[in-house]
């Protein structure tokens, strides 16, 4: 048994209840909680300065830290450059919501532009996504005193097409494990040749039938090789890892599968 080097996480949907009943809930267990802000149409849906309030209190209150999951509904990589100086301000307003937390990272999805999505990609294509983001996130990291507050997801195309971005503007990585085994790609090799980058890991599981794939589901539904390679990475991995589920079972059971490889894993919740 295997004591664990890395810190605890799970998302603020566990219950199906707001940000902070979740908090409340989870923060005696756990050493950070991705706070998931996924909608930020209209303003008022983001977390008021109560919620914050209360947030600070319970990290007080428990020692817990979090982790912020920024809004998905706004995209700095997709739609016209208008589209993409309103997801600027978005975000930056929301990160600055949050400033009086300890929040370890903020993780951001760069989606692809819907024509890379139904057209061939090839290496004029990458190309031009990488330097559509350099343009988009020239002013947007230009606001931010800590670049490297802000960790790129990898999503459903290959980390390589944007590395180099990421390396330029001093970004970090949000490793999802599981987006990589959904779309094939080799998670094992950004997590050791990008390993001093990755700011959090979102681990869930991957159900695979004839004819759907299904992530963000349980730990107990990766394969066995899948899941010793994971182990086998995080015993030396010292960042966040959250399990990225969205209910109460699938988190039991996923720290159940976890507390046969490591100590300090809670119970059921």
């Amino acid at each position: 048994m295997r004591t664990k080097s890395f810190q605890l996480s799970t998302t603020s949907f566990i219950l199906a209840d707001h940000i902070v009943p979740n908090v409340e809930f989870l923060s005696p267990y756990f050493d950070q909680i991705e706070l998931l802000v996924f909608e930020s149409q209209p303003s008022s849906v983001l977390p008021s300065k109560q919620v914050v309030d209360d947030l600070l209190a319970l990290s007080e209150k428990h020692g817990v830290i979090y982790n912020v999951h920024l809004p998905v509904d706004v995209s700095l990589s997709r739609g016209s450059a208008e589209e993409a100086k309103k997801a600027r301000d978005t975000l930056l307003i929301v990160m600055d919501r949050f400033s009086r937390l300890n929040v370890s990272t903020h993780t951001l999805h760069l989606e692809l532009p819907d024509t890379m999505r139904s057209d061939i990609v090839d290496a004029a294509g990458v190309q031009t996504f990488r330097e559509t983001l350099e343009n988009r996130l020239t002013p947007f990291v230009s606001c931010l005193a800590q670049p490297e507050q802000v960790s790129i997801e990898t999503l459903d195309y290959p980390f390589e097409w944007i590395a180099p971005v990421v390396r330029d503007f001093n970004l970090r990585i949000c490793l999802d494990i599981g987006h990589a085994l959904v779309h094939g790609h080799d998670w094992q090799s950004i997590a050791h040749t990008q390993k001093e980058k990755i700011a959090a890991v979102h681990l869930h599981g991957v159900a695979k039938t004839a004819e759907t794939i299904k992530d963000h589901t349980s730990l107990d539904r990766l394969t066995a090789d899948h899941m010793a390679a994971i182990v086998s990475w995080l015993e030396t991995y010292h960042g966040v890892v959250s399990i990225e589920v969205f209910n109460r079972n699938l988190l039991n059971r996923s720290l159940a599968c976890l507390s046969t490889y490591f100590k300090q894993i809670p119970g059921p919740l």
